[in-house]
C-alpha cells in the first residue's frame, strides 16, 4: 500500500511525497496503535521529518489516515559528521 503526505517546505505551495505504512501495536496502551509511514520523495529524503511538519496530512487510497506527529528515528543525513 502506498500513501501520500502533503507538507510545505517553503512558501505556501504544498508538496507531496509518497509513503509506505506500518503499524506499531499497543504502544499507547491496549489498542493504542500508531501508524508509521516511511516517507519518500526528493525533498523529504534530503531533510527527513523536521519541526514544522507536524499536522501535515497523510492519505491512503484517497482517505485521510492521520497527520505527521513526530519523527521516530534520526536520519543519518541530519547528523553531523564526526
Amino acid at each position: 500500500m502506498r500513501g501520500t503526505a502533503y507538507t510545505v517546505f517553503e512558501g505556501v505551495k504544498p508538496r507531496h511525497g509518497s509513503g509506505s505504512p506500518g503499524v506499531l501495536h499497543n504502544v499507547n496502551g491496549p489498542k493504542g496503535n500508531i501508524i508509521l509511514v516511511r516517507l519518500h520523495g526528493q525533498k523529504v529524503e534530503y531533510t527527513g521529518v523536521v519541526a514544522g511538519m507536524s499536522g501535515s496530512p497523510v492519505y491512503f487510497d484517497g482517505k485521510l489516515a492521520g497527520a505527521i506527529a513526530f519523527r521516530m528515528e534520526n536520519s543519518p543525513k541530519n547528523q553531523s559528521q564526526a
